[in-house]
């Protein structure tokens, strides 16, 4: 589907490459390179660790961060809800503890030249949020599902305070 995306749009549609830690199908860090270094993708993401209930800082997640920062690709990654009930479902080792943004900062430490962004900007985890933002300037964040899913209200004001908190850049 992306590539007829950005054949329909190229200026468009920026490519990126989908990724999930442990699972059955994931791609080894040497292949990440090669995908990576193609040129076929720009981005790293969605990376979706949670999903198999390994944090962005887990040390088997080292050696692919390590190849985003060498090679300067920008990484999306899911930090923040799933679907209500996910580990009663198909998500059996997702927790909500791994909402948190505090679980990147390790990895931030490591490799900081990382440019991240962090989907559904670690919602409900606001306070933890904002503590990473403020101290690691290389993290942004996407709003995602949760402009739609959340009650309108609800989402405004979790935006308004990442904006209010000095989040936003101009």
């Amino acid at each position: 589907m992306t590539d007829r995306w950005k054949a329909a749009f190229p200026d468009r549609i920026i490519p990126s490459l989908e990724f999930e830690l442990g699972a059955k199908d994931a791609m080894s860090p040497s292949d990440l390179r090669t995908a990576l270094s193609s040129g076929k993708y720009r981005a790293f993401g969605e990376v979706s660790n949670q999903y198999q209930g390994f944090d962005p800082s887990d040390p088997s997640f080292d050696p692919y961060l390590a190849v985003v920062e060498e090679l300067d690709v920008p990484m999306s990654i899911h930090l923040g809800t799933g679907p209500p009930g996910a580990p009663y479902s198909a998500f059996r080792d997702y927790c909500a503890w791994l909402h948190s943004p505090l679980t990147i900062e390790e990895a931030l430490i490591r490799h900081p030249k990382l440019r991240v962004s962090l989907m559904h900007a670690g919602w409900p985890m606001l306070d933890d949020l904002l503590a990473v933002m403020w101290t690691h300037p290389q993290v942004y964040v996407d709003v995602g599902i949760i402009s739609y899913a959340l009650p309108r209200a609800g989402f405004h004001d979790y935006l308004r305070r990442i904006v209010e908190a000095g989040s936003a850049s101009a």
